[in-house]
């Protein structure tokens, strides 16, 4: 009985059980409370670290002309923009609580094992190694196939896109089936993938069980002569093989950070793509400042074609729109009227020649203050959920009611507003999927004249009117004076009264004059005419 060291209990010392129990517990808060704030500033930090990455690629991504949004396609910078970040959040999340306590973890635990048996440390010699080789296997096998598995997720999005957004078309030919099995067979690549992924990752677990289980095996096995011999305590080899796993469970927690790296990895890479992409359409440093109240329009020697595309869509177009004019484009399909006035406003840029607002290269203007002087009316009208004021003053928040009205009014849109309970507070859907063709092409006509530009643009604006509405907007424009119009169309009958009309033709101008020049010398002119039967129509 004298070998027994009293620690209080058989002296019946309640004040020294006491004291070490409430330091324990003091101890037992205070890791609580570490663990409650690192938590906390863990998370906050993540968030905010990703906050920033994802506003700096949004950023980006608005600053992407239509050649780079081609490039990367829609579906795919959606994918990038959410599930990519999340992949990043989730690494970054885990690497600030892991990677600063486990190595701590694992050198702490090291230094303490050294002090109880040196002569065994020879052991981690063994273990170190298989662990790391084990790991940098993993890693090597998997990141290729998550950059497979991020591609996939690209794929699957933009093939539910294009059947969420088609719904109609599919229907309307009755290709349910073979579209739906067209989606099942790609989400079934992905599956496998992400199954034959998993089979491989999930040999973790059991490969750091074995080297847990393994590595007390082998302390046990070597250690069992010295403890016989009595020249290793008992204790002090418990405590060795303790530490060593708490050096093992260092490693293993490191290890979790492997299973997300190479996803990580892949994600940020794709997300890198899109932050360093050049943009074809860049800002000039210094640009010039526009003040002039008139703009005339000048085309010199321009042409353009698409990325990769092995024939140009304009060649070498030269001609002027002279300021508070009405200029029309025609031609067929495909002869480049869409893609000639969408350069106006930099949605893309000329591989050759300028294009002057008059004296000055659109290309030396900011681009703030260029569309500032363009109204554009798409072909296909864009809107946003909201309301209709919310979709009108897109281009000028600050416009009045009373210049909103007066828009809506040009437009002949009032009937809307009429049959809406709440006028230009009514809501407006996604995508305005709660009104009609024509509805959303008025409004859309509304949005641009609310903006009061000094050019006004109608890329085929007038496919979906009517007849009648067709005429009551084109006489209501004539309110305009002082702006130069440029209006895209198919339909003679929407043009018939322009100041000047420029007929393309596989890219080229073929013809430039009024409609009564036009029909006795051009040609193309006079077969559209002819094919539309506006021959004998003067207005």
């Amino acid at each position: 009985m004298s070998l027994i060291v009293d620690v209080g209990i058989a002296n019946s010392n309640l004040e020294y059980v006491f004291n070490q129990s409430l330091v324990m517990v003091l101890i037992a808060l205070l890791a609580i409370f570490s663990a409650i704030m690192v938590a906390y500033f863990n998370t906050r930090l993540g968030t905010l670290a990703v906050k920033k990455l994802r506003s700096d690629v949004f950023d980006k991504i608005q600053l992407f002309s239509a050649q780079e949004l081609d490039q990367f396609t829609p579906s795919s910078l959606i994918t990038r923009s959410t599930n990519d970040i999340n992949q990043i959040q989730m690494l970054y999340t885990m690497m600030l609580r892991i990677i600063v306590s486990a190595p701590l973890m694992a050198a702490g635990g090291f230094f303490l094992m050294l002090t109880q048996e040196s002569s065994l440390s020879w052991i981690f010699l063994i273990l170190v190694p298989a662990v790391v080789v084990f790991i940098i296997g993993i890693f090597t096998y998997a990141k290729p196939r998550f950059e497979k598995i991020q591609n996939l997720v690209d794929t699957l999005n933009q093939v539910a896109r294009q059947l969420l957004s088609g719904v109609r078309v599919i229907r309307a030919f009755n290709a349910q089936a073979s579209q739906s099995q067209l989606f099942v067979n790609q989400a079934d690549k992905l599956k496998n993938e992400n199954i034959h992924l998993n089979d491989v990752m999930s040999l973790i677990n059991p490969f750091f069980n074995i080297i847990l289980n393994g590595s007390t095996i082998l302390i046990m096995f070597v250690a069992t002569p010295l403890v016989a011999n009595l020249t290793l305590p008992v204790g002090s080899l418990m405590a060795f093989v303790q530490y060593t796993m708490q050096v093992m469970f260092a490693f293993i927690m490191l290890s979790f950070v492997f299973v997300f790296y190479p996803r990580a990895v892949v994600s940020a890479q794709r997300l890198s793509e899109v932050l360093n992409t050049p943009l074809s359409i860049q800002e000039v440093d210094q640009p010039t400042s526009f003040n002039d109240q008139d703009v005339s329009i000048t085309f010199d020697n321009v042409s353009f074609s698409y990325q990769d595309a092995k024939e140009r869509v304009l060649n070498h177009l030269s001609f002027t729109i002279p300021a508070k004019t009405k200029t029309a484009i025609i031609g067929s399909t495909g002869s480049g009227k869409s893609t000639l006035v969408r350069l106006l406003p930099r949605f893309f840029d000329p591989i050759e020649g300028t294009i002057r607002f008059n004296q000055h290269d659109i290309s030396t203007l900011g681009l703030d203050e260029l569309r500032h002087l363009i109204g554009y009316i798409p072909q296909k009208a864009s809107l946003f959920s909201g309301s209709i004021r919310f979709n009108l003053t897109l281009n000028n928040p600050s416009v009045n009611e009373e210049d909103l009205l007066s828009s809506i009014q040009m437009a002949q849109a009032s009937s809307i507003l009429e049959e809406k309970e709440h006028g230009l507070d009514a809501e407006v859907t996604q995508k305005g999927s709660n009104l009609s063709g024509g509805q959303k092409q008025r409004l859309a006509i509304a949005r641009a004249l609310a903006k009061h530009p000094k050019v006004l643009i109608f890329d085929d604006s007038f496919s979906a009117l009517d007849a009648m509405t067709d005429k009551k907007v084109r006489e209501a424009l004539k309110a305009l004076p002082n702006t130069t119009q440029i209006i895209v169309s198919q339909k003679i009958s929407s043009i018939i009264d322009c100041d000047q009309i420029i007929v393309l033709d596989e890219g080229t101008i073929v013809g430039i004059g009024n409609h009564e020049t036009l029909l006795k010398t051009n040609s193309v002119y006079k077969e559209i005419a002819l094919s539309q039967n506006i021959i004998e129509v003067k207005s």
